[in-house]
């Protein structure tokens, strides 16, 4: 099985390009990691999209913003202009879902705790809750 699911926030804004018929948008995520000691408590994944999710990641996504993903990972290498091998490995992202509350001027309560619409090519799930959102990748605390 090939499954990751990550909560953080996206370090720069999402960078998109077309290749043929195909949109590529990617974005790095930081990523808290209570284990790390020192003033880098985060890990830093690098996440690519394609097509209707690419589209989606680039209109809607911004640096700073928090979010959470569910994909697959993928390991690729290639050899640069000077014959060295690099090698990666790369989030292949099919869900992506704000984990931000929503920023309103109305103070209700009607409002308070609910996600922000979740992004899928496929399904909206803008009335689940941020809390049911987070059980689903098993986050305790926020």
């Amino acid at each position: 099985m090939n499954n990751v699911s990550l909560l953080g926030r996206l370090t720069a804004d999402p960078e998109t390009r077309i290749s043929g018929n195909t949109t590529v948008t990617r974005f790095r995520l930081a990523v808290d990691n209570p284990f790390q000691k020192g003033d880098n408590k985060a890990d830093f994944f690098q996440l690519v999209c394609f097509n209707k999710t690419a589209e989606i990641a680039q209109k809607h996504l911004r640096k700073g913003q928090r979010i959470a993903i569910i994909g697959r990972l993928y390991a690729r290498n290639y050899e640069d202009k000077n014959g060295i091998k690099h090698y990666l490995t790369e989030v292949i992202v099919s869900n992506i879902y704000f984990a931000d509350n929503k920023k309103s001027d109305d103070k209700s309560t009607e409002n308070k705790g609910k996600s922000d619409n979740i992004l899928t090519s496929e399904i909206d799930f803008s009335d689940l809750e941020l809390v049911e959102m987070l059980d689903i990748f098993n986050v305790e605390n926020l």
